[in-house]
């Protein structure tokens, strides 16, 4: 993989990831910021154009895997160091859902209680993701700080799918995650509901088949037993177990977060499906990640693989061909809309699922007419976008927007790049869009013609539209090129305004150095102004045109030779010769000459 972060939002599901590389992951120490701009960004124009009500964006989750990636690639060698591609979910969306209620409990050991309203199909079709936004965003409003069982609320989103009623049903607090002793997994169940869960301690569980097969084991065995002595009919989620494992070795779980992690494995669900017919990666994170729907497609179900549908070569558009109308007459009677969904999952189509089409399908079912010909899935194309300009990224504020202590000065300089910032990239007035085929796999937004760009020694070109410094100095962004100068060149004051100044080389300033400020140069510096309070580092020769007075909170250190008018009420380390041409007042110097 090349060292980029692909980014694949889903307007189906209202999610965006990040996939990228270890290398790229090694390569820079922190996550890209505009990675999380981009985002944010999209997020909220999805809900400006009423595809979404709320969103979240993971952002300390991505600083915290990025963090736990290095760290892991340290430790790492020989066959060990080989690179990895990682999936992060960086943010998800969803619209408000009036069939989900929250309601405080007076109970210290309850979070909330949960109702559910709706038809099974309808409860399906939000995705447990939206769920678990709009029961998130509710919880936040009623202001409700004790952090709930996910489990249990997923077990509760299962039921109603298939057509149990949730009305006020209590969701217990987060039970404790503490390892007792140092075990690899544990797997508990409750009599009440009727629930078998497991907790993962280690990230070693999902990469040794031979204790995922004995999670199985434990687990189906738990099962039977506590249908046997409950009553509840539990399923064990197998298929969901598995695809969570599968999830968790390229997302961070891979890396021991999110652990230790809780896991629904087994629920008391009727023995035919009402309305589960959304995808693997429709289904929310109810441990951490991605889970595939409870249904008959698990493992068979009438009329399996008795549905013809043909799928374009670029996976592009999915069809149902050759139908057979003896199918009606099938003694199992197979020919329902949540058969044709069944047979869509089984060959595995995920998204594009075209509604408006099923729904004309389920009209032609109920007059037992062919289904042949029409079309169930289609890709989401990419847009290539247009109006192409250049943008000068170094300009951007450097302020970070985590609530952290920020230091104005620093920020505010925005006339240097180091080596590896951001210079330049193009934008677009109209921004390109991956798509998606009907497989889940990105499809690429191919970009417009772009103008050709002069670069001068120092630019290097990523990814087409990015430019980046491979040295440190000041750059200059014209329409048509880019050149980085290893002579900074500053216009006016250094101050609060302009920002301090940190260089690697010479540079030239053309006003003073105000009060408070900070200017470091490895090589040499000339100042046209004065220098006032400020801290002055240079590594080679520094001269001022007129005087230095650092006062007491002031300091000049210079690594060569110092040339100035006056000196006076000052503080200054000079390596080299000092020489002044009119006097030194009330100042302490120290030179090694």
């Amino acid at each position: 993989m090349s060292d980029l972060i692909k980014m694949a939002y889903s307007a189906k599901q209202l999610r965006l990831r990040a996939v990228f590389s270890e290398e790229f992951c090694e390569q820079h120490s922190f996550p890209p910021d505009r990675i999380v701009k981009r985002a944010i960004a999209k997020f909220l124009a999805e809900k400006k154009s009423g595809n979404l009500d709320i969103y979240e964006i993971n952002r300390s989750g991505f600083e915290e895997l990025w963090e736990a990636i290095r760290k892991d690639l340290k430790g790492r060698s020989g066959a060990d160091k080989e690179y990895r591609s990682v999936t992060y979910t960086l943010g998800c969306g969803a619209p408000k859902l009036s069939g989900i209620k929250v309601t405080a409990s007076d109970n210290d050991k309850f979070s909330f209680l949960l109702s559910i309203n709706g038809p099974p199909a309808e409860v399906c079709s939000w995705g447990f993701e939206s769920v678990r936004l709009n029961i998130q965003h509710e919880i936040k409003r009623l202001g409700i700080n004790k952090k709930p069982n996910m489990t249990q609320i997923y077990g509760c989103w299962l039921r109603s799918c298939h057509g149990e009623p949730i009305k006020s049903r209590a969701i217990t607090l987060q039970p404790s995650l503490e390892n007792p002793g140092s075990k690899k997994y544990s797997i508990s169940c409750s009599k009440v509901r009727g629930e078998v869960t497991i907790k993962i301690f280690d990230k070693a569980v999902f990469r040794d088949q031979s204790l995922l097969e004995e999670i199985l084991k434990v687990s189906a065995v738990t099962a039977r037993k506590l249908s046997a002595t409950t009553g509840h009919d539990v399923t064990l989620l197998k298929d969901q177990l598995l695809d969570r494992f599968r999830s968790a070795l390229r997302g961070p779980e891979q890396y021991g977060l999110r652990l230790p992690a809780l896991y629904l494995v087994a629920v008391p669900l009727p023995e035919k499906a009402s309305g589960l017919t959304k995808s693997s990666s429709d289904q929310a994170q109810a441990a951490g990640g991605d889970l595939k729907p409870v249904s008959g497609s698990a493992s068979s179900y009438p009329g399996k693989g008795l549905l013809k549908i043909v799928v374009a070569e670029d996976h592009s558009q999915a069809t149902i061909e050759s139908f057979d109308p003896s199918l009606y007459d099938h003694p199992d009677d197979p020919v329902s809309l949540e058969w044709v969904r069944l047979e869509m999952q089984r060959v595995g189509i995920t998204h594009g699922i075209d509604e408006e089409s099923l729904k004309e399908i389920e009209d032609e079912i109920a007059n037992k007419k062919s289904l042949s010909g029409f079309t169930v899935a289609s890709a989401v194309q990419s847009i290539s976008g247009s109006g192409p300009y250049l943008h000068a990224s170094y300009k951007d504020s450097k302020v970070e927007e985590d609530g952290g202590v920020i230091d104005i000065r620093k920020a505010q300089q925005r006339s240097l790049v180091h080596k590896g910032d951001l210079i330049a990239e193009f934008k677009f007035e109209v921004e390109p869009e991956d798509g998606v085929d009907i497989y889940g796999t990105v499809i690429k937004a191919e970009l417009p013609e772009l103008p050709a760009i002069e670069i001068s020694e120092g630019v290097e070109v990523r990814d087409e539209i990015k430019f980046y410094a491979t040295i440190d100095g000041a750059p200059t962004v014209e329409e048509t090129s880019i050149v980085v100068n290893q002579i900074l060149q500053q216009e006016g004051d250094v101050n609060l305004k302009s920002g301090d100044i940190s260089f690697d080389g010479s540079a030239v300033i053309e006003g003073s150095i105000d009060t408070g400020a900070t200017v470091r140069v490895t090589g040499d510096l000339i100042v046209n102004g004065s220098i006032r309070e400020a801290r002055v580092i240079v590594g080679g020769n520094l001269e001022v045109k007129t005087g230095v007075s650092t006062g007491p909170e002031g300091l000049v250190k210079v690594g060569g030779e110092f040339l100035g008018e006056f000196v006076e009420n000052s503080v200054m380390e000079v390596a080299g010769d000092v020489k002044v041409k009119k006097a030194i007042l009330n100042s302490t110097i120290r030179t090694d000459s």
